[in-house]
């Protein structure tokens, strides 16, 4: 009912119902269509798609029929933004703004893993289904000779 993680209904999981559902029917009925991420949905639908899952995200129940993909996608990442703490937490946000800024690709890979580490079990399993999904979205990029 409200906008953090820890108040979200969990699938068996353990990541929010909103973010599960979304992914499968993305995963299920979007991966062929080129750039899902950057079209925009119809706001009047993403308003009610919103709203129940809200209301009770158990009952919500995504369809072809009924849902179109880019009002999902957009579900999904207004999920993301309106979040109350991100999912990489205001706490460790000085600490991910420092990583950052090392030079060395290695040294700042060893410190974004610590961090991830570092995070709450909810926000780790829900990062580790959303990167799995990108990754599975868009696929590897191509490795530089």
């Amino acid at each position: 009912r409200g906008n953090a993680l820890r108040d979200q209904q969990l699938s068996r999981g353990d990541i929010p119902i909103i973010v599960d559902s979304c992914i499968a029917f993305i995963t299920q009925y979007g991966l062929r269509h080129e750039g899902i991420y950057r079209k925009n949905g119809a706001k009047s639908r993403i308003k009610v798609l919103m709203e129940e899952f809200r209301r009770d995200a158990r009952n919500v129940k995504l369809r072809i029929s009924d849902n179109f993909i880019e009002d999902v996608t957009d579900v999904l990442k207004r999920f993301f933004r309106e979040l109350e703490d991100p999912i990489f937490t205001l706490e460790l946000h000085p600490q991910w703004k420092e990583a950052a800024e090392i030079s060395s690709k290695p040294q700042r890979l060893e410190r974004y893993k610590e961090l991830i580490h570092r995070l709450p079990r909810l926000n780790h399993k829900t990062l580790a289904a959303l990167i799995g999904h990108l990754y599975r979205s868009v696929g590897p990029s191509p490795q530089a000779p």
